[in-house]
């Protein structure tokens, strides 16, 4: 398990680790998601792996950009993610609905 990032009461901030791409992968196919970052989504599992190693290697590297896992601390489960790129209108957080 990853160290935290940053942390509030909650949820955590990480890096992703290669068992997140999967959780990842399914909460970019979501049609919600898609509703509001049309163009983030994943063509297969395979990409949303690759993916996940790039973003660690980038926080490894401290290159941007930055993507990081965003877990929710009671259980470990990825609810989304958040990130920094050199970018002023590429930055933000996405935060998945777990329960609808």
């Amino acid at each position: 398990m990853n160290e935290y990032i940053y942390e509030t009461e909650r949820l955590a901030v990480r890096k992703f680790e290669p068992d997140d791409a999967k959780r990842l992968y399914e909460i970019h196919k979501d049609d919600e998601v898609k509703k509001w970052i049309p163009g983030e989504f994943y063509e297969d599992f395979v990409e949303a792996q690759e993916c996940v190693a790039f973003f660690s290697e980038r926080v490894e590297s401290r290159e941007l950009p930055f993507v990081l896992a965003v877990v929710l601390k009671e259980t470990g489960e990825l609810i989304g993610d958040t990130g920094a790129e050199d970018d002023p209108y590429g930055n933000g957080m996405l935060i998945y609905q777990t329960e609808r």
